[in-house]
């Protein structure tokens, strides 16, 4: 039998997403993406939103969510990939309970790896475990009445499971 020739075309995905470092505590959120596969290579374009999360402190509460654009080129091996990713987009954060309450939107870009594990397709279908570890290069700090109460950590994690689907 010949060899299997690579895999060569486009994937759309969605993803059910957790993560770590974001906001102020857990936050759960969604990815949708597009990947064009060719041989090993894979270029991934993506969207994330994250459902807003809140601070509470004794003199007021923040609450903060994510929105943000993805880039990333990726070697795949069988059913495992990795990724180097790019990310822009927006960090919401919404004071309430406070005397004087303030929105702000701030810029956040990021830049980190993605690991993945797939399933093998069963028709044009294929399941996905993702984890990504992503540091903010835009450093934003929450505040209640002139307080910090809290700022981006150098590191944030997300862990995702969906699936895709192949376009002919």
């Amino acid at each position: 039998t010949p060899p299997a020739q690579p895999e060569r075309g486009w994937e759309l995905g969605a993803d059910a997403l957790m993560a770590v470092n974001l906001a102020p505590q857990l936050s759960f959120g969604a990815r949708v993406n597009a990947e064009y596969r060719f041989g090993l290579g894979r270029v991934t374009l993506g969207v994330m939103a994250f459902a807003p999360v809140a601070l509470r402190e004794a003199n007021g509460s923040v609450r903060v969510s994510a929105y943000l654009g993805t880039v990333g080129a990726c070697l795949g091996v069988s059913v495992v990939s990795g990724c180097l990713l790019v990310a822009g987009g927006a960090l919401r954060g919404e004071g309430f309970d406070v005397g004087i309450a303030h929105d702000a939107v701030t810029p956040f870009f990021l830049a980190g790896l993605r690991l993945a594990l797939e399933t093998p397709r069963v028709g044009p279908f294929r399941g996905r475990l993702t984890a990504e570890l992503l540091a903010p290069m835009t450093p934003t700090t929450h505040r209640i009445d002139a307080r910090d109460v809290w700022e981006t950590p150098a590191v944030a994690a997300t862990v995702g499971l969906g699936v895709s689907a192949r376009i002919p």
